[in-house]
């Protein structure tokens, strides 16, 4: 999943522009300019308005952007401050530049659709990242299906993780839809971070699906040698595992943005609008009894984009609106 490529309107520079005006600064760049460093503490972020800049990681992730593309925003929400990843400048480049002080002003603490989607694109980078990495691995094995065959089926044991290269790959949760994958997309993650039992079965449903196959044995030396990557995939494991909840709730596939609505009413059980850590915990243990107390602390901390401790509807439709 490609996260930089996110062009919604909420994230455009006219918006910010409106909302900061004057506390936005024009920067140009030349050719081979390092905007930051990985591991630097993070002072502000950059909207690109021409040019091109290379973002690379320590951990082997590399990806381009353009005009349109912004970049830095982690280094102002991450709690650590930390920059996550190298940006140098591919061409000369003009950036439009919002210091640390009026992004917080503004943004940092608000619970605006704004400041929501610039958090929620944070953790999709994240994911798109530690799928990048795991892509790059060696030693993949080609698999290919037709339509309606199973990849692998609930309650079996796993023996591996999945990328698919071609075609939709449906993954179901008692027979019904929990979400489709696209080309780039990885599956069979939650079984191998967590009990090694498959909760769900995959199957392709395309004419035609290739996918490639990672080893139990390839994936956890993987992991065991990078910390950051267990925990972005940990994390991403975790959202999945709350989206399989929804669906064995609801006894429906996951629905889509216009039934949103209705699937977060179902899940506040006291109908005050917000997601406690106790209607949380009582989802996922009518579905999900092998996680553990830390895991659901940290579900509830990656979809508590706000950091108020509960889970609104805002941040409910910013993290599971647009992924399908």
């Amino acid at each position: 999943t490609n996260s930089d490529d996110d062009s919604s309107e909420s994230l455009s520079l006219s918006v910010f522009s409106n909302l900061l005006g004057e506390n936005m600064r024009s920067k140009f760049f030349p050719k081979n300019h390092v905007l930051y460093h990985e591991g630097d503490i993070g002072s502000s972020m950059f909207f690109i308005n021409s040019g091109k800049v290379e973002v690379t990681t320590k951990d082997g992730f590399r990806a381009e952007l353009g005009q349109g593309d912004s970049v830095g925003e982690g280094g102002l929400l991450n709690p650590d401050k930390k920059r996550s990843a190298t940006i140098r400048c591919l061409t000369p480049v003009h950036a439009i530049e919002i210091g640390r002080e009026y992004f917080s002003k503004y943004l940092g603490s608000s619970g605006s659709a704004l400041a929501l989607g610039l958090k929620e694109k944070v953790n999709t980078r994240k994911f798109g990242r530690a799928e990048f990495i795991l892509r790059q691995q060696q030693n993949l094995k080609d698999v290919i299906l037709k339509r309606g065959e199973y990849i692998f089926k609930e309650g079996e044991a796993a023996d591996g993780l999945y990328i698919v290269e071609d075609g939709i790959i449906a993954v179901q949760a008692q027979g019904r839809t929990a979400y489709s994958l696209k080309p780039g997309d990885m599956f069979g993650l939650q079984s191998l971070m967590f009990d090694k039992i498959r909760r769900g079965s995959a199957l392709c449903a395309n004419d035609e699906c290739q996918i490639k196959k990672m080893e139990t044995s390839d994936f956890e030396a993987l992991i065991q040698s990078s910390p950051q990557l267990k925990d972005s995939i940990r994390e991403l494991c975790l959202r999945r595992e709350f989206r399989r909840a929804v669906v064995l709730k609801r006894k429906k596939s996951f629905p889509q943005a216009s039934e949103l609505r209705e699937a977060f009413n179902e899940i506040d059980l006291d109908g005050n609008g917000e997601l406690d850590v106790n209607e949380i915990r009582s989802l996922l243990m009518s579905s999900a009894r092998f996680l553990s107390e830390e895991n659901i602390q940290q579900l509830i901390q990656s979809l508590d984009l706000d950091a108020s401790g509960n889970i609104s509807f805002d941040e409910f439709v910013s993290i599971f609106g647009r992924v399908q």
